[in-house]
């Protein structure tokens, strides 16, 4: 099956459903694309807890895919879906042997994974795109990846709230989603599924016609390039200015065709975001407190220089914490 043929069909479900589903989301997703596919014809069937591809070798050295999509009275897509990066290679294994196995699974037309990744969780999470690319390819066969990537969620003090912090798959909410396809012609397609803005903040007496979204991620990506042990939020922008030409753009788009800039620019909407994460219990920075309480310890006078661009006697310190 061609790449493009491949792509159409992963566009087909919608994952849009998956984005509030928090956990390890395995069983989740796994649920979800049965339900997709056999909504979507009643020639579709599923086949969950796949039998091995290597059949009458017993137990020992056997690979068993997570389900089969089904159509007619035929297999059409083997599945997998993997939460840890030393197992994608595996997994692509896994497919290879169902996909090559054509006696036992005649009908397979390509292989799916779909890798969960925590986008600012310990290295173990992380994958290495061009490795596992360069694999698939040298097996072979044809495959799509679909990456749902999650991110740290900003958790308050509802009772759902703590019950996600009682494990450590639990406050992960899904960023993003892409996929990348490599079919029988050999051709590469790879594009987006979902993506989330968040971390909504907005001008002067919350006039929502200054929105502008700086998630967790893209703040603790910039504190941890800068490597200050203590930064103001000029520090923070000039950083931003010179080596994130994107965030950048966008900053200063936000403001540029509303009459909330006035008075509330990109600075004051980059400090009162920092100080918004600084309190938050998974953050990298010491909490800030108020003027008032921290005058000497979070706040530092501006010089006459900095004061034309803050417009202001003191700046907020924000400090990495210890």
């Amino acid at each position: 099956m061609n790449s493009l043929f491949i792509e159409n069909i992963i566009k087909e479900f919608n994952w849009d459903i998956i984005t509030s589903m928090y956990g390890n989301s395995h069983s989740s997703i796994i649920g979800f694309l049965s339900s997709e596919w056999i909504k979507k014809s009643s020639d579709h069937s599923v086949l969950d807890g796949v039998p091995s591809p290597f059949v009458g070798k017993g137990r020992k050295g056997q690979k068993n895919a997570d389900i089969l999509l089904c159509k007619g009275d035929k297999p059409f897509i083997v599945v997998e879906v993997e939460t840890l990066v030393s197992k994608y290679l595996e997994k692509i294994d896994s497919i290879a042997s169902y996909i090559g196995n054509t006696e036992d699974y005649d009908g397979i037309s390509f292989g799916l994974l779909v890798m969960l990744n925590y986008t600012n969780g310990g290295n173990k999470y992380k994958h290495n795109w061009h490795d596992v690319k360069q694999y698939a390819i040298s097996k072979d066969i044809p495959i799509v990846f679909v990456s749902i990537e999650k991110s740290k969620a900003d958790l308050g003090n509802t009772v759902l709230d703590h019950l996600k912090r009682r494990n450590e798959y639990y406050p992960w909410k899904i960023s993003s989603i892409d996929y990348w396809a490599c079919g029988s012609d050999r051709k590469i397609i790879e594009g987006n599924l979902f993506k989330r803005y968040e971390a909504f903040m907005y001008g002067k007496n919350e006039n929502k016609d200054v929105k502008i979204q700086i998630s967790n991620e893209e703040i603790e990506l910039v504190i941890n390039k800068m490597e200050l042990n203590e930064f103001t939020v000029l520090d923070f922008y000039d950083y931003i200015k010179d080596n994130e030409k994107d965030l950048l753009e966008r900053l200063n788009s936000a403001f540029m065709n509303t009459e909330s800039k006035k008075g509330y620019s990109p600075l004051n909407y980059i400090s009162n975001r920092l100080v918004h994460y600084s309190r938050q219990n998974d953050s990298l920075l010491s909490p800030h407190v108020s003027y008032e309480k921290g005058k000497d310890k979070c706040f530092m006078k501006v010089s006459e220089k900095d004061k034309e661009r803050f417009k202001s006697d003191y700046i907020a310190v924000f400090k990495l914490k210890d």
